[in-house]
């Protein structure tokens, strides 16, 4: 608070824009206040403003839905909202057209770190100028997409209803990843899936029908799902490496007693006398063989089975768990 010819001045910082304003008592004792365009409109206040109020802009956070001049908004994102930490873009995935053209996100925005864009039928998706992202949501996007996700930083992904169009990009934008953390996907139509990263803990990926070689390094990796993942039928699809060539000076210790959900992968789980089999409790010839593979591994502990079990490989840290499961042990 200071004192001057004008009168008292306080200067104050907006709890809603975080903006600084100035409130000014002149000689009369009328109080005006000082400062930037208010966020909204009413007075300023030094409470803290509630999320209900519909009032409040947050310009690190933004959600955008389809529309006529989406394509104008997304490219106007550097100038409206160069700081936005977390974007939304999302639709009803067939209105994923704009003014009649294709739409595309290629802005740089060097702050942003949680991107989602769902049911927006992008043709064009560029990442190459968002170095910060660490989150990245992607989901019904253009069959024929043009894919650039080569991005260091990320440490989450999720990804679903992809298809096969996007695989190279994919493929790049792991072997960019070195410190990703977490990967979820669901009808992924993807061959292939080579991960390798210091710091992945869980992988989970489900139905991905047309997987059929699969590999996770990770000397830290905590949970793998491979649920409905039909064509991962031969001995060796899923490799879980001590090593990498990727790093080559890495020397730390391995996590052990890794969780493998194998529920429904392989085969036709739902048809024919299979399933019924399958429902009892009985695997298939090509089943029992992914299963010793994951078995023989000395960092899994425990396979969950089509039938609700459980088996316990060589890196099981101990006895039978609680509860009402039937157990197949190893």
């Amino acid at each position: 608070m200071m004192y001057g010819s004008g009168g008292m001045q306080a200067m104050y910082s907006c709890e809603a824009c975080g903006g600084q304003f100035k409130e000014v008592t002149g000689d009369s004792g009328e109080t005006t206040v000082e400062g930037q365009v208010h966020c909204f409109s009413g007075k300023h206040t030094l409470a803290a403003v509630p999320k209900s109020d519909q009032r409040v802009v947050d310009l690190k956070s933004l959600s955008l839905r389809v529309s006529p001049s989406l394509q104008r908004e997304i490219d106007g994102l550097p100038r409206t909202h160069p700081g936005v930490r977390r974007l939304k873009i999302s639709g009803s995935g067939m209105a994923g057209m704009g003014d009649g053209e294709a739409l595309s996100f290629t802005v740089p925005l060097k702050k942003l770190k949680v991107l989602h864009l769902e049911d927006v039928l992008f043709s064009k998706v560029h990442l190459n100028d968002c170095p910060a992202l660490e989150e990245l949501e992607l989901q019904n996007l253009d069959d024929d997409c043009d894919l650039k996700l080569a991005i260091p930083s990320l440490k989450r992904v999720k990804l679903n209803y992809f298809s096969r169009a996007g695989e190279a990009a994919v493929e790049e934008m792991l072997e960019a990843a070195t410190r990703l953390e977490e990967f979820t996907s669901y009808k992924l139509w993807h061959r292939k899936l080579h991960f390798a990263s210091t710091a992945l803990r869980r992988v989970s990926i489900h139905r991905s029908d047309t997987l059929y070689d699969l590999s996770v390094w990770s000397p830290v990796l905590e949970e793998l799902e491979i649920q409905a993942c039909y064509s991962l039928d031969r001995v060796g699809a899923v490799a879980l490496p001590d090593s990498h060539p990727r790093f080559p000076d890495w020397s730390g210790a391995l996590s052990r007693n890794i969780e493998v959900n194998a529920v429904n992968t392989l085969g036709d789980a739902c048809g024919g006398m299979e399933g019924m089999h399958r429902s009892m409790g009985e695997e298939s010839g090509e089943e029992e063989a992914l299963l010793v593979e994951l078995k023989s591994h000395p960092r899994i502990g425990r396979v969950r089975t089509v039938n609700g079990g459980e088996r316990y490989g060589v890196g099981s840290g101990g006895g039978m768990p609680g509860g009402g499961m039937t157990m197949n042990m190893f």
